[in-house]
């Protein structure tokens, strides 16, 4: 089955009435810090209810294949059979025809052809095309609205429609969300958290030439900065990159201090041990222990300042004057970070359109089945 453990099982309510539902089927959320597979049902007035949901650590996974027989048991310790279809949210490029996926920052690849010889029908959807579909579903008490620092104006109402979501998690994913009024909202897949990285000050362009140079010469994305494996060559550079020559400068000492720290060296290690997108969850933990402050802060802070800035780029890139919504478990743990105001000084620093930027919601988005939601709504739709 898994390498390792037993994943974990969590059980809502729709479990007791699990036959009461007209359809099942099985949502997946793969590819970054977790695997999710997730039981749906669809009673008589097309509510979505969560029955089960099981969850393995990446690092514990040996094949997309074997997750499916492993959750299986665990329906069938239960009493319930499997559906045989099955809607995956995939966190890398779709290919073949929507039958072929290789993870971006994860050793996993799926195949629905493989998936198919044990008896799944699957499609494959990109994990934050499947996060899109759920945006416009979102609930009030699933959302936190990172305040303007400035009265917004109003927006003429043919600019208010389209949305957006980004989420710093393993990587950094990005969709919009479209409307039609003949269809309503509808999501497309995006690789805009790829786009170029741009420093903001000179410990930042220390940084971008760090990255650089560990790329082989390959300009950094912004998903280098803001996400999981982000935090992880942040902290690296912090305590081995070359830093600016200026020793008087606050941060400069510090950080020379933390490279002296015994325990610190051994923190970073550590780190250097564990898969990318699980040292990005580490570095959170010890942050909010208040571990090797500040130097962690000033890291998290580089985070929080590339997240706000990818924000305010997505924001242009698809006039999503409707909203834009920060997702995925990274931005959950780091909610009062992305509350405390710094997030939105950031946003609010265009260049131009700051009419717009100001008048654009903002959310966090705290709920933990996102992806899950996304792509069960999406299967159900069909």
């Amino acid at each position: 089955m898994s390498k390792n453990t037993r994943p974990e099982i969590d059980f809502y309510d729709g479990f007791k009435r699990a036959d009461s539902f007209q359809k099942l089927v099985t949502a997946g959320d793969l590819g970054g810090t977790k695997e999710r597979l997730v039981l749906y049902g669809q009673d008589a007035e097309n509510n979505l209810e969560k029955l089960v949901r099981v969850n393995w650590f990446g690092k514990d996974v040996e094949s997309v294949p074997k997750m499916f027989m492993e959750y299986d048991e665990i329906l069938k310790e239960n009493n319930i059979k499997q559906p045989e279809e099955a809607v995956l949210g995939c966190a890398g490029p779709i290919e073949d025809g929507g039958k072929y996926c290789n993870f971006t920052n994860i050793g996993l690849e799926i195949s629905t052809d493989k998936l198919a010889e044990i008896g799944i029908k699957a499609e494959l959807i990109n994990d934050f095309f499947a996060n899109a579909v759920q945006i416009p579903w979102v609930k009030d008490d699933d959302k936190k609205e990172i305040k303007h620092k400035y009265e917004p104006k109003e927006i003429r109402p043919d600019d208010t429609k389209t949305m957006a979501v980004l989420g710093p998690g393993t990587g950094l994913g990005v969709a919009p969300i479209y409307w039609d009024k003949d269809k309503g909202y509808y999501p497309k897949p995006s690789e805009g958290g790829h786009k170029a990285w741009t420093p903001r000050n000179e410990l930042e362009w220390y940084l971008f030439r760090y990255i650089k140079k560990e790329a082989d010469g390959r300009d950094p994305d912004v998903e280098t900065v803001a996400s999981g494996k982000g935090l992880m060559n942040i902290v690296n550079f912090m305590f081995y990159g070359k830093l600016p020559k200026k020793k008087k400068r606050k941060k400069v000492k510090k950080i020379k201090e933390f490279r002296k720290d015994k325990d610190a060296a051994e923190f970073v290690k550590e780190l250097n041990k564990e898969d990318p997108q699980v040292a990005g969850r580490l570095i959170i933990s010890a942050y909010k222990d208040k571990l090797y402050r500040p130097v962690l802060k000033y890291a998290i802070n580089i985070f929080i300042d590339a997240t706000a800035v990818a924000a305010r780029d997505v924001v242009h890139d698809f006039c999503a004057y409707n909203g834009v919504y920060i997702s995925g478990g990274n931005a959950r743990r780091l909610k009062k970070k992305f509350l405390s105001g710094r997030f939105m000084k950031i946003f609010d620093e265009s260049y131009e359109h700051t009419d717009k930027l100001r008048a654009t919601p903002v959310y966090l988005v705290t709920s933990k089945t996102l992806g899950t939601d996304g792509a069960a709504r999406y299967a159900f739709s069909r």
